[in-house]
């Protein structure tokens, strides 16, 4: 009597029918291959796993094609490169990753070295940036809860 395990792929639902474990081995050592037939043949269907958005982001980013991207930017420099750490937690971000979400220019020499706003960051070893305890401070006091910051809702 054979057996099968179903699981999905992306947005791709596979079943696999097995009738012993070497069988089932077998299978999932495939799933690259299998990823990459899927790829190739639907296109449009997503074989990546599905990527949610922190609900205190909700708004503010949103996923295109595997990529964190800000959809809703604050109205100041300082603040998008702020948010941009802000969703990288605590892995940090280089300054090109930073401005790639910010969308601020060399956010390194404009916004993180600059003294008005050096004590909401802090230089990792790996060279990476993170947000200090008044930079966590200054995004969820200043911009995730502030009225004009969060995206309004057109139904409203």
């Amino acid at each position: 009597m054979g057996k099968s395990v179903e699981f999905r792929i992306g947005s791709v639902k596979l079943a696999i029918s097995f009738d012993s474990i070497d069988e089932l081995k077998a299978a999932l050592g495939q799933v690259e291959e299998i990823k990459k037939v899927l790829k190739e043949s639907l296109p449009e269907e997503s074989v990546e796993p599905s990527k949610t958005i922190r609900k205190d982001l909700e708004g503010f980013f949103d996923y295109h094609d595997g990529k964190l991207v800000m959809i809703k930017a604050p109205d100041t420099k300082a603040k998008r490169v702020c948010l941009a750490l802000y969703a990288f937690d605590a892995d940090g971000a280089t300054p090109k990753e930073i401005a790639s979400i910010s969308h601020v220019q060399n956010p390194s020499n404009s916004i993180l070295h600059n003294l008005s706003y050096k004590k909401y960051f802090r230089q990792l070893k790996n060279g990476k940036y993170v947000l200090t305890d008044d930079g966590l401070a200054y995004v969820t006091n200043n911009i995730l809860t502030n009225p004009k910051e969060k995206k309004q809702d057109a139904s409203t």
